[in-house]
């Protein structure tokens, strides 16, 4: 048993807007908060972390990510830049299908490892729950080989690693269009449910993938075998999938540049979880203006997430995509610090984590800031001074904090 002490502990609110501070001590046993107090009884013999007026918070959550693929796009990236667009990039040859030929070319040996790196990486930055989604072969053996190495890589790293079929990606070029949904929903599917290889089903359902029918189809099929689902939605142009996927159980649907009012109200009455991904938002240089406004009006809390990937988002620093929110969208923190812990764990359908309350799951994570008006302020900046798995330290780094 350990405890943790901070004159500054951040936890979010069980609404999804704002969070309580208090000063205190968090008692941890094995992997779970057995209490939060003002201070410890003189009978407590364990370790005690004192962190004084660094921020302990929840550990983050990244509920959207594709973090297994082969290959960059580096060069698209620097085309975007100069003004081609999303579709542009992608009718050119770019873009997913271009991710798709270098994930297949790549062994095991180099996507597992390149996958561990990532990993690592989310964790020096605070993350102790990442999902990952396949999407980058489009083939049922390749998209069965990418969960297996994420369920492999998962298995043994301190990051809980969450596995998301996303065999609907694209549609490949070399494959009818009907007899590949045929065979997603026929045989992919089937197959990942009894060999357990993911814990959730999307399909990215817009102009340059796939429309609301066949989206639809998909997860129909999806829930018949008892998969959770998840939706990419309402990105490039409105279509409606985010409601549609709502009324089928949704975790989340994410994205939602183009989103409408009633797909928000939709939504909400059906617990599906908005996601937002900035860094996507900002690269593709579209707004969330709109959006933000709409989830305010309805009263809507949401979560964030990096949408890592190599094309419209090679962002994988959850402080990066903080500052972004910040200082391009107009974030307040009330909304930020509930959207990367208790919101976007939601968001995967987990309850047990995103909080420091008793009985949660002890992901904390410790601040080299004494306040969290340092997010955003600090820009480029990872403020993470220590991770806590439990009453371990999963990670940590000398102190080089500038202002405190």
């Amino acid at each position: 048993m350990i405890a943790i002490h901070s004159d500054h502990v951040v936890s979010p609110k069980d609404s999804g807007i704002g969070y309580d501070i208090l000063s205190g001590y968090i008692v941890i046993e094995g992997e779970n908060i057995k209490d939060v107090l003002p201070s410890l009884p003189d009978s407590f013999d364990g370790k005690v972390y004192d962190f004084g007026k660094s921020i302990i918070m929840p550990a983050i959550v990244e509920p959207h990510t594709h973090a297994i693929f082969g290959g960059d796009r580096a060069s698209e990236f620097h085309m975007r830049m100069q003004g081609a667009s999303y579709v542009e990039i992608a009718k050119a040859g770019g873009g997913i299908l271009s991710t798709m030929s270098k994930t297949r070319q790549a062994s095991d040996e180099e996507l597992a490892s390149l996958l561990k790196k990532r990993l690592d990486i989310f964790l020096k930055n605070g993350a102790l729950t990442v999902e990952v989604k396949s999407g980058y072969d489009l083939t049922h053996e390749g998209e069965i080989r990418l969960l297996k190495i994420i369920r492999n890589t998962g298995a043994w790293h301190d990051v809980d690693v969450y596995a998301t079929y996303l065999g609907a990606h694209a549609v490949p070029k070399d494959r009818d269009r009907n007899d590949y949904i045929e065979e997603i929903v026929g045989r992919t599917l089937p197959e990942i449910r009894e060999k357990e290889l993911a814990d959730f089903v999307d399909v990215f359902c817009d102009e340059t993938a796939y429309n609301v029918s066949e989206a639809l189809k998909i997860f129909t099929r999806a829930k018949e075998l008892g998969f959770a689902i998840k939706v990419h939605a309402e990105e490039l142009k409105h279509t409606g999938i985010s409601k549609e996927a709502a009324k089928l159980g949704a975790l989340s649907a994410d994205h939602l540049i183009k989103v409408e009012r009633e797909d928000l109200t939709v939504m909400k009455e059906h617990g599906t979880i908005p996601t937002l991904l900035p860094p996507t938002v900002y690269l593709l240089k579209e707004d969330l203006t709109r959006t933000l406004r709409l989830l305010d009006e309805i009263g809507m809390p949401f979560a964030m997430a990096t949408d890592f990937n190599p094309g419209s988002s090679p962002v994988i620093s959850t402080w990066t995509m903080v500052d972004i929110a910040i200082t391009r969208f107009g974030i307040p923190l009330e909304r930020i610090i509930p959207a990367i812990t208790i919101m976007a764990a939601r968001a995967l359908g987990l309850s047990d984590r995103g909080q420091v309350n008793a009985g949660k799951k002890a992901y904390l994570i410790a601040l080299e800031v004494d306040n969290l008006e340092y997010l955003g302020y600090l820009f480029g900046v990872s403020p993470v001074k220590a991770v806590f798995k439990g009453e371990h330290i999963v990670y940590e780094h000398e102190d080089s904090n500038v202002w405190i």
